[in-house]
C-alpha cells in the first residue's frame, strides 16, 4: 500500500496550494508540453527533409547516369558532325575571348542568342518527327 500513500500525499500537496498557483502550474505544463511538442514536429520535418533531399539526390544522379549514356550513344551516332561543331564553338569562344570585356559580353550575349534560336529549330523539328513518325 505504499503506493496509496504517495497518491495520497500528492493530492494533499497540490490541494494545498491555492487556485492561483494550481493555475500557474497547469500553465507551466501546458507550455512545457507545447514547447516538447514544437521540437518533436521541428525535428521531423528536418528528418523528413533529409530524407527528401537523399531521395532527390539519389534520382537525379541515376537520371543523369542514364541520359549521360543516351546522350553518349546519340552524339556518338552523328560521329564528324558533333566534332566539327564542338571544335566551332570552341574556336567562335577563343575568337571572343580576344575582344574587350565590353565587347565580349555584346558578342556573348549574339551568340546566346544564336545558340537559343539553334535549340528552339532542334526542338521544333524533334515535336515534328515526333508527329510524323509511324504509329504516333
Amino acid at each position: 500500500m505504499p503506493s496509496s500513500t504517495s497518491d495520497s500525499s500528492a493530492i494533499i500537496s497540490s490541494s494545498s496550494q491555492t487556485p492561483k498557483e494550481e493555475e500557474i502550474s497547469v500553465s507551466d505544463e501546458a507550455r512545457k508540453a507545447g514547447e516538447s511538442l514544437k521540437e518533436l514536429i521541428v525535428t521531423a520535418i528536418k528528418e523528413a527533409k533529409d530524407s527528401a533531399k537523399g531521395t532527390g539526390k539519389r534520382l537525379k544522379e541515376q537520371t543523369v547516369d542514364i541520359a549521360s549514356t543516351v546522350d553518349t550513344k546519340d552524339v556518338r551516332s552523328l560521329g564528324d558532325n558533333v566534332k566539327a561543331s564542338v571544335q566551332l564553338f570552341e574556336e567562335i569562344m577563343i575568337e571572343i575571348r580576344k575582344e574587350r570585356y565590353n565587347e565580349q559580353i555584346k558578342l556573348l550575349d549574339g551568340y546566346k542568342d544564336l545558340l537559343q534560336t539553334h535549340i528552339k529549330v532542334l526542338d521544333a523539328r524533334g515535336r515534328m518527327a515526333s508527329k510524323l513518325k509511324p504509329g504516333a
